[in-house]
């Protein structure tokens, strides 16, 4: 089971806030395994939702299962763009070597 746990740290100047993801931080950081299965579990669980809101009769619970599932959506493809920065940050350093 994964848990994200998101933090809120003021910048220095400005009293803006800056959100890190240390759960997201770590898994980039981690081997190709764990990454696939932090990915099959979202596809999963996207499929999961899928599936019931086919079933949904309830208008409001099926505007938050859509909602729901556009969430998950958007991570996953913003994850995939995190993954192929790293990615081509390896290869250029590899290739620098």
């Amino acid at each position: 089971v994964f848990t994200v746990r998101v933090e809120t740290v003021p910048l220095p100047k400005g009293g803006e806030l800056l959100r890190q993801y240390p759960f997201l931080e770590t898994l980039l950081e981690s081997d190709e395994a764990a990454v696939e299965q932090f990915q099959g579990l979202c596809q999963s669980t996207c499929r999961l939702l899928d599936t019931s809101l086919r079933h949904q009769e309830d208008p409001r619970l099926a505007a938050m299962g859509q909602a729901a599932l556009a969430a998950y959506g958007q991570s996953l493809k913003l994850f995939a763009e995190l993954l192929e920065i790293k990615y081509t940050r390896l290869n250029e350093q590899a290739g620098q070597r």
